[in-house]
């Protein structure tokens, strides 16, 4: 997603409109798949990100119509779309790298940038 190329997130749930606009931090984690081997160890704050609204995918048609956007692939395990569950797109607005990953604040979920002091670039 910091790389640019990824102008959509997918999610199983929308965006919170008090979310729409708002600045968040970019906390990345070694995930289900684990990112080990990529020198990812534990969260870290590796950026900002600023989603512009959301949309619910209509079906699977829909959300195949837009992979050049969210960039999964349909034969994804753990992200592809599934027909028992809700599939939404939240539209990037701004993302920023930090220079330097920062340790995320302890509480878990949504974080807000400015509650965690990120070095904005």
């Amino acid at each position: 997603m910091l790389s640019g190329q990824k102008s959509v997130e997918t999610r199983s749930y929308r965006l919170p409109k008090r979310l729409e606009g708002v600045e968040l931090a970019v906390i990345e984690t070694p995930g289900k798949r684990g990112r080990k081997d990529a020198g990812v160890e534990k969260a870290r704050i590796i950026g900002t990100i600023i989603f512009e609204t959301s949309y619910r995918y209509k079906n699977e048609r829909h959300w195949k119509g837009e992979i050049d956007k969210h960039l999964v692939e349909s034969s994804d395990p753990l992200f592809k779309f599934k027909k028992d569950k809700e599939k939404w797109a939240w539209v990037v607005k701004r993302i920023a790298r930090l220079d330097k990953p920062v340790p995320p604040p302890i509480k878990r979920g949504i974080i807000f940038a400015k509650k965690c002091r990120v070095p904005i670039p």
